[in-house]
C-alpha cells in the first residue's frame, strides 16, 4: 500500500505548478531549493525559514505548535540536515525521468492519494491514476498543504479506512 499526501509526482504536472505571476507564486520554493545558494541564505535562519513554511502554505497558519515548529527546526539544524532536505529538490529533474521511464508499466499496490482542498485538490490523485491502476482519491477539508496538522482527526479516519478496506498484496 502506498499513501502519497499533497505532492505530485514530478515529471508529470509539477511544470504547471512553478510559476510567478499575479494569480501567485506557485511553487517558486522548488527552484529555490534546488538552488546551491538556499543553503548559504538559509544556514543559521532555519527557524526564519521554516517556520515561515509552516504558516504560509497553510489553510490554517496556527496548525503547527510553536513547540512542534521547535523540533523540527532542532532537526534542521543538525550538520548536513538542510542539505539533505535541498537535495530531494536537486534531484527532482532526474527523479522525473526515472518516474517517466517507470510509468510504462502500472504499480498494482492499493494507493490512497490526496490532497488539500486549499492546494493541489484532486491533482493528486489524478497523477497517481497515470502510474497506478488502484487509485483511490480525496480532498482534505479546510486543508492546504499540512493536511496531517491541519486535518489529523480527517486523515486519520481515511488511513484506518484505506487500510481495513485495501486487500493485501
Amino acid at each position: 500500500m502506498l499513501v502519497i499526501l499533497d505532492i505530485v509526482l514530478p515529471a508529470f504536472s509539477l511544470d504547471k505548478m512553478v510559476r510567478l505571476g499575479p494569480e501567485g507564486w506557485g511553487i517558486w520554493h522548488f527552484v529555490f531549493q534546488a538552488s546551491p545558494l538556499a543553503e548559504v541564505l538559509t544556514h543559521g535562519r532555519g527557524e526564519v525559514y521554516l517556520s515561515w513554511f509552516f504558516r504560509n502554505p497553510a489553510y490554517r497558519p496556527d496548525a503547527i505548535a510553536p513547540d512542534h515548529v521547535a523540533t523540527y527546526v532542532r532537526a534542521y539544524q543538525q550538520p548536513g540536515a538542510m542539505r539533505a532536505g535541498f537535495a530531494y529538490y536537486r534531484a527532482f529533474y532526474e527523479s522525473g525521468q526515472q518516474n517517466l521511464a517507470a510509468a510504462v508499466e502500472k504499480i498494482t499496490m492499493p494507493v490512497l492519494a490526496f490532497g488539500g482542498s486549499a492546494s493541489v485538490g484532486t491533482m493528486v490523485a489524478d497523477e497517481m491514476r497515470l502510474v497506478a491502476t488502484d487509485v483511490t482519491g480525496a480532498i482534505a477539508p479546510e486543508s492546504e498543504h499540512w493536511s496531517p496538522e491541519e486535518q489529523p482527526e480527517w486523515l486519520t479516519a481515511r488511513l484506518l479506512d484505506f487500510l481495513r478496506d485495501s486487500p493485501a498484496r
